[in-house]
């Protein structure tokens, strides 16, 4: 089944974005910090296709670790949100580049052109 992963799927954006996916009838993969963010996400989609893992962004094993046990439970997904901040102290906004040139991505009704999603103009 086609579906969605979520990274970030704690409350705000990240489990508004969860919410609507599986709205939308997606399967929706659901990666946090901990456990108990994870618990609270997918408690919220219950009656739906959902599977959730703990893991920090920061992690170079636990991240992929998570991921490749979400595609294998659900397969490739249609939509992927990366939705966690890697802030580094003194980081500050240097080096930040807009791309005004990326188009932008819209899924009402699952139309979107995704061979163009996202791709510079």
């Amino acid at each position: 089944m086609a579906g969605a992963i979520v990274v970030g799927a704690g409350p705000g954006i990240g489990a508004s974005v969860a919410r609507r996916a599986a709205q939308e009838g997606l399967s929706v993969g659901l990666i946090a910090r901990s456990q108990a963010t994870v618990d609270v996400a997918g408690s919220a989609l219950a009656g739906s296709a959902t599977h959730g893992v703990a893991a920090d962004v920061t992690d170079e094993v636990a991240l992929p670790a998570a991921l490749d046990e979400i595609v294998a439970r659900f397969g490739v997904p249609e939509l992927l949100v990366y939705n966690a901040a890697l802030v580094r102290r003194g980081m500050g906004f240097r080096g930040a580049v807009p791309r005004p040139s990326m188009r932008p991505c819209r899924f009402p009704g699952r139309t979107a052109d995704r061979a163009r999603c996202g791709r510079p103009t």
